[in-house]
């Protein structure tokens, strides 16, 4: 779950930056608004996408790659083991919940509050426009086929302009884009380019309906010139509404004046196919990495000597022995995970009372970062045990050592299946 989230924010991320290079100077608002509001759905379904193996294969492709990452040991010469980095992780995903829950309770609060004012604010009909009458003091606004002004405000062109701004909220139907919107940042509160792409999407609505104003005839220094003159008015009450008075100004006049994109120009918005498409291959490989390297494959000819004993005389034979997971998958994310026999704590309580400090390596001051790799196979045998990231022989030895004497896991499973699947563990052999 934490893979998928942190691919599907990754995802996010790219999309914006992409869409930002491509995009943003553009009037092509209508395709826009589709490649803002297409983002959120593509950054959830593309990381469980499954790619025909032959395009999975790509090795230039794994930017996503997320390993498994157990707990930093650090090992002291006083015997003592302990974890360095698993006690905050059980508290960060108790505040990213506690954070989440709090936008929640916001965003059902602020659609209450909508609810509220539709059955506070009475109805009436405004040149023709059915609206619900504001209170004084407050700005216009929509929220889906609502529309909330105070007609005795404004002079009549005036309000015309603004029945019209905020019928064209409503009918394209702004509203979803808002409430798809607010709902992201709820789930991904800790991403700043969901609240990045919230306010492209919040701006794109504003030149939407600003562009269906002028296109119904109304002068565009009137219109701009009113815009000015509610640009100190307090904004609408409700945050989740489309609001006449949203915006900066200068951007939305920038916009209105700005000569119209060749049309040729829409077809950069392709380029948001090929883009998901490698990122569904990206996030492939990382869940579903097959071992192809020229070493792994060297390495797959290990040899065993068995010698056999037969009274007095002494043959020795050797046999090929194919390493576990050089001619089969190896995932790094699999829907069930290994389990070492009593879970994770169990596994910790092993790794502590396994690990020693290496005397020589102590007496010669030496202390490092140990990363090492290993396979549960299938069979949920511990093989392919090996130093990623080297610090000295005697502490990178130790290391391997208690990995290799590491008992049978449950093994992983994929759609029913046993699986091979890598892990990744850092010990940190500390003198102080």
């Amino acid at each position: 779950m934490l893979a998928y989230f942190i691919k599907a924010n990754i995802i996010l991320a790219l999309f914006y930056v992409l869409y930002r290079l491509l995009c943003n100077r553009d009037t092509f608002f209508t395709w826009r608004r589709a490649a803002l509001l297409g983002m959120f759905p593509l950054a959830a379904i593309i990381p469980l996408a499954q790619v025909p193996e032959w395009l999975g294969n790509w090795e230039a492709l794994h930017p996503l790659q997320i390993d498994v990452l157990l707990p930093d040991l650090i090992v002291t010469p006083q015997g003592e083991v302990h974890t360095a980095t698993g006690w905050p992780l059980p508290l960060l995903g108790i505040a990213y919940w506690v954070v989440a829950g709090l936008f929640g309770l916001r965003f059902m609060f602020r659609l209450l509050s909508i609810i509220y004012m539709v059955r506070r604010c009475p109805a009436a009909v405004v040149n023709g426009v059915k609206v619900r009458l504001l209170p004084e003091g407050s700005s216009p606004f929509s929220f889906f086929g609502w529309i909330f002004v105070r007609p005795d405000a404004y002079p009549a062109g005036e309000l015309d302009e603004i029945l019209a701004h905020e019928q064209a909220h409503a009918k394209q139907w702004h509203s979803v884009d808002v409430l798809a919107g607010e709902a992201m940042r709820v789930v991904c509160w800790c991403n700043p380019f969901v609240w990045l792409i919230c306010r492209e999407m919040h701006s794109n609505l504003e030149y939407l309906a600003d562009r269906q104003v002028l296109r119904a005839g109304y002068d565009p220094k009137t219109y701009q010139l009113h815009l000015l003159e509610l640009a100190y008015q307090p904004k609408a009450i409700a945050p989740l509404s489309n609001n006449f008075n949203v915006l900066p100004l200068k951007k939305r006049i920038t916009m209105m004046n700005k000569k119209q994109s060749n049309k040729a120009g829409k077809a950069k918005y392709l380029l948001f196919l090929p883009a998901a498409a490698l990122l569904a291959v990206a996030c492939n490989n990382a869940g579903n990495t097959q071992e192809a390297s020229n070493d792994e494959a060297a390495d797959a000819q290990i040899t065993e000597v068995v010698t056999a004993t037969q009274g007095n005389d002494e043959s020795t034979t050797v046999a090929p022995i194919p390493e576990a997971g050089s001619e089969e998958q190896v995932y790094d994310v699999v829907e069930q995970m290994p389990e070492f026999p009593g879970g994770i704590p169990k596994l910790m309580e092993y790794l502590k009372e396994s690990l020693k400090y290496p005397a020589e390596a102590k007496e010669a001051g030496t202390q490092g970062r140990v990363v090492c790799q290993f396979v549960v196979t299938k069979e949920g045998d511990v093989t392919d045990v090996k130093v990623i990231r080297e610090v000295d022989p005697l502490l990178d030895a130790e290391a391997v050592r208690v990995l290799k004497a590491m008992p049978k896991w449950k093994p992983g499973m994929v759609k029913g299946e046993a699986v091979n699947v890598r892990y990744t563990v850092p010990v940190m052999f500390k003198l102080s």
